[in-house]
């Protein structure tokens, strides 16, 4: 069971395959170059995909520190 259809963010995926390091991770690429999102990932090979912003763990709780 898909939470989004794939057709919703399909016409990224050939970039996603393209740039996207771990094929494991096409359809998070895609769907974040579809909705213009960042992604939150400890993936450091994530960081250089270009087109994409990604923030890890450390960086995510930087931005929001009154939530600790």
């Amino acid at each position: 069971m898909a939470f989004i259809d794939y057709e919703s963010y399909a016409e990224f995926v050939d970039i996603a395959i393209k740039i996207t390091p771990d094929s494991k991770d096409v359809d998070f690429v895609a769907l974040a170059l579809k909705m213009n999102a960042v992604l939150w990932s400890n993936d450091k090979a994530l960081k250089s995909v270009p087109y994409l912003k990604v923030l890890n763990t450390k960086e995510i709780i930087e931005l929001f520190p009154e939530c600790l």
